[in-house]
């Protein structure tokens, strides 16, 4: 076993006897997701619209898949 498989099992090992829990922080991103504006002197965040490529349709028949736009 590799050097990243020992890692691994060892991860897993830890969250099966609860030593390590793992806290699924994702949140669904939009227009409306709030960014951080920062003070001068400090650039702040560009707003970003979500351009949809696909919704499990022909575009893309097994995934749903958004494009980031700026």
């Amino acid at each position: 076993m590799d050097h990243t498989g020992t890692v691994l099992a060892s991860l897993l090992a830890a969250v099966a006897d609860g030593t390590v829990e793992i806290v699924d922080l994702t949140a669904p991103l939009s227009e409306s997701t709030p960014i951080l504006r920062l003070p001068e002197p400090f650039a702040n965040t560009v707003p970003f619209s979500l351009r949809e490529i696909s919704r499990y349709d022909d575009r893309g028949p097994a995934w749903y898949w958004n494009g980031i736009d700026y």
